[in-house]
């Protein structure tokens, strides 16, 4: 049994395209199509920013307990360094996937003809 989607393939647009004469339904279609798209690059701009902040952010963390460890580390005992190298830890590992999510990538995405 064929798995039912939502989903047309390209010869089934241009075939229901062809089907319509009225043009102001072309239009409505070809209006929602740029809206959609304009959507997806936004919310893609968003997230890359997002990613770019918690990078720097994991990256402030590590750079600020490294650079201050003269100054605290004889102060508390050793669950001080635990905690501190797990924090440590965990903002490097955010910074490493937060670079990770903004490489670039290939993906499938719309061309000319669409």
């Amino acid at each position: 049994m064929a798995q039912v989607t939502n989903r047309l393939s390209e010869p089934e647009v241009r075939e229901r395209l062809g089907l319509c004469l009225d043009s102001n339904v072309i239009d409505e279609v070809y209006s929602f199509g740029q809206l959609m798209l304009n959507a997806t690059v936004e919310t893609t701009r968003i997230l890359d920013s997002k990613a770019a902040s918690m990078a720097a952010y994991g990256g402030a963390i590590v750079t600020l307990l490294v650079s201050t460890t003269g100054g605290w580390v004889h102060l508390g005992n050793t669950w001080t360094l635990i905690i501190a190298a797990i924090a440590a830890i965990s903002g490097f590992g955010a910074a490493i996937f937060a670079v990770r999510t903004m490489a670039l990538r290939d993906f499938e995405w719309l061309g000319e003809a669409e």
